[in-house]
């Protein structure tokens, strides 16, 4: 785009100016966060230095400005995500096995929302971002049910947690309430008729494509409309957060709570979202505690 001629087989020549440019597109154009685009600039900065040329970003004042006014720019931007925890997941159910849109779409639907959240999954992690790039897929044959069909076993082929995608394995167990193990069977055996060791998608949407995120999001914010919620505050993500939240209202340690949510850190503590009653109630403690 700047004109800069290089040969293929080489790294282009770099100026600070040619980093001006590339991180004042990614901001304007590609509308991508600071975190990102410092992401990509230490991709840029590990090929330079393993060819040999050095580190491109010595004496380049003005780009490091340049991203520290992008970074406070973004400051408390971020829209929120709140937490489809347990309660609002029975809603979800509930309107849903009354009959809202189709018969296959609902139980599609609910199966989605009941893996995603005893998953704690990541959007990413049962939908494709998009259609029109290659793309990987939850297949049925990643789906194994026990002898007594008392519970399942979800194969992811590639997470995030997972950079060199030897995959991981995710538990299921059967409940009284809302039950992903009897809604997965249903789905595949009536809804699919397709054999549990079948290639194909395990999840179609209404053009029989692979579901993507934009249209599970649309389905899902559309949901939430109807039960009064304000859907621009929910994405994909809400059912991993919603999980995490869920967890840890309940009581469950916190190690159980990093090995559901795959987490390799304390970061999954980012992910509860903790309601003012259980401030009030821990303020209470504080002052109703007895010391020597």
């Amino acid at each position: 785009m700047s004109g800069v001629i290089f040969q293929p087989t080489g790294l282009p020549p770099v100026t600070e100016d040619s980093f001006i440019y590339f991180v004042t597109y990614c901001h304007s154009c590609l509308k991508l966060k600071w975190t990102t685009i410092k992401l990509y600039l230490a991709g840029i900065r590990f090929h330079y230095l393993q060819a040999g040329y050095g580190n491109p970003f010595n004496a380049t004042d003005r780009l490091q400005c340049i991203l520290r006014g992008i970074k406070r720019s973004q400051i408390n931007v971020s829209k929120p995500r709140l937490p489809i925890d347990s309660k609002v997941l029975k809603q979800i159910c509930s309107l849903l096995k009354n009959g809202l849109f189709s018969p296959v779409m609902d139980i599609t639907l609910q199966c989605m929302c009941l893996l995603a959240f005893y998953g704690f999954l990541r959007c990413s992690e049962f939908t494709v971002r998009s259609l029109k790039a290659p793309f990987q897929f939850l297949r049925i044959r990643d789906i194994s049910f026990s002898e007594d069909k008392s519970m399942f076993t979800l194969f992811l082929a590639s997470s995030k947690t997972d950079p060199f995608k030897t995959g991981t394995s995710i538990l299921y167990y059967s409940n009284d309430n809302l039950c992903p193990v009897t809604s997965m069977y249903t789905y595949i055996t009536k809804y699919r008729k397709q054999p549990l060791d079948s290639g194909a998608p395990l999840f179609l949407d209404f053009k029989k494509q692979p579901f993507s995120r934009e249209v599970f999001i649309t389905y899902l914010r559309d949901i939430l409309s109807r039960l009064g919620y304000q859907e621009s505050n929910y994405c994909g993500h809400s059912f991993r957060i919603g999980a995490a939240t869920s967890a840890a209202a309940a009581g469950i340690e916190d190690h159980l709570i990093k090995t559901l949510g795959r987490w390799n850190s304390s970061c999954y503590a980012r992910y509860i979202r903790t309601p003012r009653s259980t401030i009030k109630e821990a303020q209470n403690k504080l002052y109703s505690v007895k010391m020597n």
